[in-house]
């Protein structure tokens, strides 16, 4: 505070110091008005207030109608009496701030984009709060033009993702606040505008449908294409430094200019890409009628939380977007329910802090819920307090997805006559994309399970596979038709894998007379993994993994001679794999840092060309994971299910092995023929003798992608 309140007497001082007509004074009048509304908000005095708002309309006053720096100060001004229509009701400055907020963004739309992203989102997220539902709606509509702007006229990852960590969150409510004035196509729109963004680029960029130019009689417009793409590419590549955000000194002198001039030509060259038939959306997001054309073959579920409640937009092919509200999918709700915390009641601590003259309690401090649970586990697995501690989180959280996601869901779907057991593909938003929704615990009349009566699973009505966006979907049907005709098996590169040889041998059996590669032990170096990787159709790991919550690119799998990163991953072009079976640790686990982007090791791998991934959402067990693979390849490759029904039946099969004779007598069978006399014997002993029934054994996998 001491801080602040030397920056506003330093302010009054250059206020009082500059001639009313210098051109200097609107911007020192408009920090001023800052300084004292954000001492305002340390203190709650309200004279701080009311003088920042007399300051700010001075400095409006005292702005030109056409400078640039116009919009800044109304939003300013607009957001000074929002603060006060807040504390006093006086609902003249509800209007006054209402117009303010429409003319920053109405002048900001032809000028500073970042501007305009401030002054419509503070809007906006106002008209939220007051649950005016057309006025959000038009407030948002300015972000996205904004939000599409500034992403690409970033140069690096590191400038794109600090603009999609700036709008988390808002594509859902200006979703929700769509749907409450019926608009739900709109809707669609914006949620699957905020999906995924860097990994939707990319995957535009790498068009296999490109090549198709040249039969259409464009090969002059491919080729210039390619050409302004790759020296964009080559002058906006980081330099050491420049990719972590730090100032790239070794840029050479009229770089910018370069660079500039490169963007006018790609940007060009796009835009005439667009004119052609079946290119229109090239490098933008989806159309509602794009979206809805994704749904052949399975229902799309948009999932998505916000101050006002969740929402599930479900899309069916050649049906009317459905609605179906989450009411008890809060931000704050699903917030506590993950981290133990909201950010309201984070906010409120930092506050008392202040107030308090002392340091806020950092977030890592506070952490509980089910991923506090679940770290305090991780970091020593064999603590039995912690033990329990994560099964009960998990359990809990899985029965409050249930009741506010899951639950609702699947009875709406049950009433459109979608049939038991059917596809449903997920696109879960923030949080969600954490959690095995799939294996949501559903209230008893449901029903589910080796008993049939009771609670039962989400996975017991549907087959669920995730997605990153439609988009997602759009690139990986390209791919999906590749044979899976040759597998390569990553086994036990560090040898300290119990289970790994049964997981192995059940893997290559399903492949018997196909070519397989194995790669065991000190053999499955990075040089030899992904020169494989390049001739297989089948990748299957099963090794040990590692998520990096905080930074996503670095998320990895191990192998004989060090980790496949995600980061390398990035950068692989993989043409030949229909399936990629991460069966190791956290190999599903999307980074924290931007929840909506899912940065994750099968996003990576999709980006890198395989249309369908599994990974896991936590540290499995080795026993429980090796019996999960065996069903899963059984059930693929020797009864003909498709990859995800696969799946949902090795889950259901190992939660109910223990409580069912028939599925241990299938077992014995299965292991008899698939595995040597010695592995089969340990491998059935595990059954008999341990139940997997808990959703930590089964639950960890899911399927994403086609």
């Amino acid at each position: 505070l001491e801080d602040l309140e030397e920056a506003i007497r330093v302010l009054r001082q250059a206020v009082a110091s500059t001639p009313p007509d210098s051109p200097d004074r609107p911007s020192r009048l408009n920090n001023l008005g800052n300084g004292l509304r954000d001492r305002y908000g340390r203190t709650g005095r309200l004279e701080d207030l009311e003088e920042a708002i007399r300051v700010l309309r001075q400095a409006v006053a005292s702005t030109p109608p056409d400078s640039p720096d116009r919009p800044s100060i109304l939003n300013n001004l607009g957001t000074g009496l929002r603060a006060r229509y807040g504390r006093t009701g006086r609902l003249e400055d509800l209007e006054e701030a209402r117009n303010l907020y429409r003319q920053a963004c109405s002048l900001a739309e032809t000028g500073s984009q970042d501007v305009l992203l401030t002054a419509s989102r503070a809007w906006g997220d106002w008209a939220f709060e007051r649950q005016a539902w057309a006025e959000a709606a038009e407030a948002y509509r300015f972000t996205f033009p904004a939000i599409e702007h500034l992403f690409r006229v970033q140069f690096s990852r590191h400038g794109k993702e600090s603009w999609i960590r700036e709008i988390q969150g808002l594509p859902a409510r200006a979703a929700y606040a769509l749907l409450q004035i019926g608009q739900p196509e709109r809707a669609l729109e914006a949620l699957e505008a905020g999906r995924a963004r860097l990994l939707g680029e990319a995957l535009e960029r790498s068009r296999r449908d490109l090549e198709n130019l040249a039969a259409l009689g464009h090969a002059d417009l491919l080729e210039r294409y390619r050409a302004a793409s790759e020296r964009y590419e080559a002058l906006t590549r980081p330099s050491t430094g420049a990719e972590r955000g730090e100032a790239a000194h070794s840029r050479p002198a009229g770089w910018l200019q370069q660079v500039e001039a490169a963007q006018a030509k790609l940007d060009g060259v796009i835009e005439q890409i667009r004119q052609v038939p079946g290119y229109e959306t090239f490098l933008k997001t989806l159309t509602a009628e794009q979206i809805q054309a994704q749904a052949q073959g399975a229902p799309l579920v948009y999932l998505a939380a916000t101050p006002a409640g969740g929402l599930a937009l479900l899309v069916r092919a050649g049906a009317e977007v459905e609605f179906v509200p989450l009411p008890k999918l809060t931000e704050e709700a699903l917030q506590k329910q993950v981290v133990g915390f909201s950010a309201k009641e984070y906010q409120a601590l930092v506050e008392e802090a202040h107030k308090e003259n002392r340091q806020p309690p950092s977030q890592a401090d506070l952490l509980g819920g089910y991923l506090g649970a679940y770290l305090r586990w991780r970091s020593n697995a064999r603590d039995a307090e912690a033990h329990a501690a994560w099964f009960a989180a998990l359990d809990n959280t899985l029965a409050w997805l249930g009741k506010a996601v899951m639950g609702p869901l699947v009875e709406r779907l049950q009433a459109l006559g979608v049939p038991e057991s059917a596809l449903v593909r997920l696109i879960p938003g923030g949080w969600l994309g954490l959690l095995p929704l799939h294996a949501a615990k559903l209230p008893s009349p449901f029903g589910g399970g080796a008993g049939g009566e009771g609670e039962g699973y989400a996975l017991d009505h549907y087959t669920f596979t995730y997605l990153p966006s439609a988009q997602a979907l759009y690139h990986a049907r390209a791919a999906a038709g590749r044979p899976a005709e040759s597998l390569l098996v990553v086994d036990n590169p560090d040898g300290t894998l119990i289970a790994s040889g049964q997981e192995a041998e059940a893997a290559q059996h399903a492949f018997r007379g196909r070519p397989v590669t194995v790669l065991k032990g000190k053999r499955a170096t990075r040089e030899r993994t992904r020169r494989a990787m390049q001739e297989h159709a089948v990748l299957h790991f099963s090794t040990h993994g590692m998520a990096d919550w905080k930074e996503g690119k670095r998320s990895h799998i191990r192998l004989a001679d060090g980790v496949l990163t995600l980061e390398e991953i990035f950068d692989l072009r993989l043409e030949c794999p229909r399936l990629a079976v991460l069966s190791a640790c956290e190999t599903g686990v999307p980074a924290l840092e931007a929840p909506d982007e899912l940065v994750s090791l099968p996003t990576g791998l999709m980006l890198a060309g395989i249309p369908c991934v599994i990974g896991s959402l936590w540290a499995v067990n080795d026993p429980a994971t090796a019996l999960l693979m065996a069903w899963f390849y059984h059930f693929w490759r020797e009864k003909g299910l498709e990859i995800p029904q696969a799946l949902r039946e090795a889950q259901c099969s190992l939660r109910d092995a223990h409580q069912s004779e028939d599925i241990r007598a299938s077992l014995e069978v299965l292991a008899g023929w698939r595995m040597s006399a010695q592995q089969a014997e340990q491998f059935l002993y595990r059954v008999q003798v341990m139940d997997f029934s808990h959703p930590f054994y089964w639950a960890a996998f899911t399927c994403v992608g086609l």
